[in-house]
């Protein structure tokens, strides 16, 4: 019989343990692979966000932990807007609230003037006029809320009318609405303070001047180019090893369960193993069958792993509706998920491949 039969031949002696070890061994993969796709979705779509504004250079307050905890000043977004080689600039305030039919309900104050964001689209009614109790919905926001152009809707006791449904095709922002951003300074009291300044430059080229002249000049403030601001932002970093080292975590769980399971079959066979042992099997044979029996059950629970883990998407349409993870697992993260699951399972093969290149024939005979 070959190593790879015997390896499956011992597994199904027991088909039920085997059974609900490798269902451990999928789900602890599907974890890994959706957590892995998280934070990689997670970057992706922050970034694109962010990338909408068409800006050059993305200024917040230094040192901060999250943009929603930076400040920026009046005086300060004047200034830098007075900034050589600056052309423009958008100041954004942002903060998430409730509203009847959503939890989470994403709030952009945008401004000074009209929120003409490239690349949005606004297929009914128009953009809203700065300085007036307007609001454009998102269309992902306005389809779970069930509204439309015209109608009232009532934030932080203001009422505020529908003007516009946009649609950018991020799902953070087609999530919430804009706003004028007086209007969210107002009802959020941030008196006239911005989260954070998108500036426009005269040319992608002055951008490193522009970076070193705000970082002279503003020392509470940090500017970054926009095209890799997550790149430069801390926290997402963080926020990414973060998910990385529960992922890691859940593929413990297959070593220590192919540890269990693997170690209990030996102790069953020590009896065996010493005849084997007495009729001239070789250590690095017996000890192959049992990383065979390890490699077997990481293997299968790594396939069974993706589509537990679309499942997941498809019970959970929360995470794709907010672009964090889409209905199509990536490959690299599958890839990945598989190959530490197997890595996983051969080193929760070591104990029980300890032990079997100890036993010694004659003492396994004796062994009840």
């Amino acid at each position: 019989m070959t190593t790879l039969h015997l390896s499956l031949r011992n597994l199904l002696r027991n088909p039920r343990r085997s059974a609900l070890t490798v269902g451990a061994i999928g789900l602890a993969t599907a974890t890994y692979i959706l957590l892995i796709s998280l934070g990689q979705s997670l970057v992706r779509e922050i970034q694109g966000t962010v990338n909408l504004l068409g800006s050059e250079l993305t200024v917040q307050q230094a040192g901060v932990g999250f943009p929603e905890m930076s400040w920026v000043t009046r005086e300060q977004m004047h200034a830098l807007q007075s900034l050589p080689h600056v052309t423009g600039s958008i100041s954004v305030a942002l903060t998430v609230t409730r509203l009847p039919g959503s939890k989470h309900f994403f709030v952009f104050g945008v401004g000074p003037g009209r929120p003409d964001i490239p690349g949005m689209k606004v297929p009914s009614g128009r953009l809203l006029e700065p300085g007036t109790n307007e609001v454009m919905f998102g269309f992902r926001a306005a389809e779970t809320m069930g509204l439309a152009v015209g109608k009232v809707v009532t934030l932080r006791r203001r009422q505020l009318l529908v003007v516009g449904i946009y649609d950018t095709g991020r799902a953070l922002l087609d999530r919430g609405a804009i706003f004028p951003i007086r209007t969210v300074q107002e009802m959020f009291r941030l008196g006239d303070r911005a989260n954070m300044v998108f500036l426009t430059l005269d040319g992608v080229e002055h951008r490193d001047r522009v970076q070193a002249m705000i970082a002279r000049r503003f020392p509470d403030l940090e500017a970054s180019p926009t095209d890799s601001w997550t790149s430069h932002y801390r926290q997402v970093d963080v926020i990414g090893q973060f998910v990385e080292r529960l992922g890691v975590v859940a593929l413990l769980i297959t070593a220590l369960g192919i540890c269990s399971i693997l170690t209990i079959n030996v102790t069953e066979r020590i009896q065996e193993i010493g005849v084997l042992r007495a009729i001239g099997w070789r250590r690095w044979r017996l000890a192959a069958i049992v990383l065979g029996e390890g490699t077997a059950l990481a293997l299968a629970g790594a396939i069974i792993g993706i589509p537990l883990a679309k499942l997941v998407v498809v019970a959970l349409p929360m995470l794709e509706a907010l672009g964090l993870v889409s209905d199509v697992i990536p490959l690299a993260a599958c890839g990945k998920g598989v190959a530490l699951t197997v890595l996983s399972g051969a080193l929760g093969s070591v104990p029980a491949l300890s032990r079997v290149l100890r036993v010694e024939p004659v003492a396994a005979l004796q062994a009840r």
